[in-house]
């Protein structure tokens, strides 16, 4: 989790990534950045 600093008007922008499953081979680490 990341969580700002600094508070800011207006909100933050997000990406949000949702895996719907196990990791079941390989890692999560080899997901590529978006």
């Amino acid at each position: 989790m990341c969580y700002p600093t600094k508070k800011r008007r207006g909100g933050y922008p997000a990406v949000l990534f949702i895996h719907g499953g196990g990791w079941r081979s390989g890692s999560r680490e080899q997901h590529l950045p978006m």
